[in-house]
């Protein structure tokens, strides 16, 4: 069975979103789509342009990438994996 989260406590770490995440950013996207925003801002993760890529695949505004925009760094918990329904 393929594994669909990666179930990783990422913080800095520069992961790729899992299936499970492209299939919520789609998500995510349709249900924005019809939405107007005045400003796009992202992180530079490679999990937060992929999750915004189908949000803006269609539109015709820039995005600011902010470098210091990340997540919270998990210090030594970072890579950690934990279980299922944890």
């Amino acid at each position: 069975m393929e594994e669909r989260f990666h179930r990783v406590f990422g913080g800095k770490i520069d992961m790729n979103l899992s299936p499970r995440g492209h299939e919520q950013a789609l998500a995510l996207a349709l249900h924005l789509r019809a939405r107007h925003f005045d400003a796009i801002y992202t992180s530079p993760m490679k999990r937060a342009q992929q999750t915004l890529a189908p949000l803006v695949e269609h539109r015709k505004q820039s995005v600011v990438t902010l470098p210091d925009l990340h997540e919270v760094d998990f210090g030594e918990w970072t890579g950690l994996s934990f279980p299922a329904g944890a």
